[in-house]
């Protein structure tokens, strides 16, 4: 005979029975607590302040049914004023100034052999 003897395999347990049981358990546990008169209010307490916390929160988020709107852009300055000829023909002679800096800039910037 030996000392030890043999370990029984775990017994199978029918997975219906393990969820009613479960089932009972837990419908046990939520009628206790519902007559519980203290966890009850805490509850409802609880229940209260999330509904004030999304309360709240609701304002920030926009409505899913409309799209997200860009942020509206400041205005340039003198926007509305009509520009006088001299200002613009100084503007395109800045303009023309700056491309051909850019040009000489780029064409003295060494090139590798293609």
């Amino acid at each position: 005979m030996s000392p030890n003897p043999p370990e029984a395999p775990p017994p199978q347990h029918d997975p219906g029975t393990l969820l009613r049981d479960w089932r009972t358990l837990v419908e046990t546990e939520l009628a206790g607590i519902a007559g519980d008169r203290e966890m009850r209010e805490t509850w409802q307490a609880m229940l209260v302040l999330w509904a004030n916390a999304a309360r709240a929160f609701a304002p920030l988020v926009p409505p899913a049914h409309e799209p997200p709107r860009p942020a509206p852009a400041a205005a340039a300055p003198g926007t509305g004023q009509p520009a006088d000829g001299a200002a613009v023909t100084a503007l395109l002679a800045r303009i023309d100034a700056l491309e051909r800096r850019i040009g000489a800039l780029e064409s003295a910037i060494p090139r590798p052999a293609g």
